[in-house]
């Protein structure tokens, strides 16, 4: 009975570190291989493997996880120090592919439908305005589901601080009030701000 607890004691020192587990997959659910992970507080950084898995070693203190490849847009998880009695937490990626070209896009059961490109109008007066873009044309978008929408551009982020340029949440307008000379006027707008 003794050489029991021996065995036990010798296992459980030899046991890993707790790790969160986690998995990298692309957008749609198909594991990404080679995908570089790091965290907030190391240099060190972990590869996802051939099922888009990966490990990392569970922290005193709540650390940032981010997971990049070239192709894909980058993201970062903000993972808590575990709760007592609770172990360690699945980190999941869905990572974004880039787009081929600049432009809007919707995200697809399997991929990406480009949005045709139009020139962004304001509509309205001096007083008020609104701006967006035009209905999108020949892209059908029906779905009981929020749809997400990704936005390519080969200009860094500074510059595109510097041209004034910002995204926003995406709603409908068909007709607002806006104030004019002669009193309030209805307008037809048919847009998204």
């Amino acid at each position: 009975m003794n050489n029991f607890w021996m065995l036990a004691l010798v296992l459980s020192a030899c046991s890993d570190p707790p790790a969160h587990k986690g998995k990298v997959t692309d957008r749609w659910g198909k594991p990404i291989a080679g995908v570089t992970v790091g965290f907030s507080g190391s240099a060190a950084q972990m590869v996802s493997g051939p099922d888009g898995g990966f490990t990392i070693p569970v922290q005193a203190t709540e650390i940032k996880v981010r997971a990049g490849k070239p192709g894909f847009i980058k993201q970062t998880r903000t993972v808590a120090v575990p709760a007592d009695g609770s172990g360690p937490t699945p980190i999941r990626f869905a990572l974004y592919p880039d787009p081929e070209s600049s432009g809007f896009y919707m995200v697809g059961q399997a991929g990406y439908s480009a949005l045709d490109s139009k020139a962004v109008k304001t509509v309205g007066t001096d007083i008020r305005g609104f701006h967006g873009l035009s209905d999108v044309g020949k892209v059908r978008m029906r779905s009981a589901k929020p749809m997400e929408f990704v936005f390519s551009s080969e200009a860094r982020r500074s510059e595109l601080k510097q041209l004034g340029l910002q995204l926003h949440r995406l709603k409908f307008i068909e007709t607002e009030t806006l104030p004019g000379v002669l009193g309030e006027t209805t307008v037809n707008l048919d847009r998204k701000e």
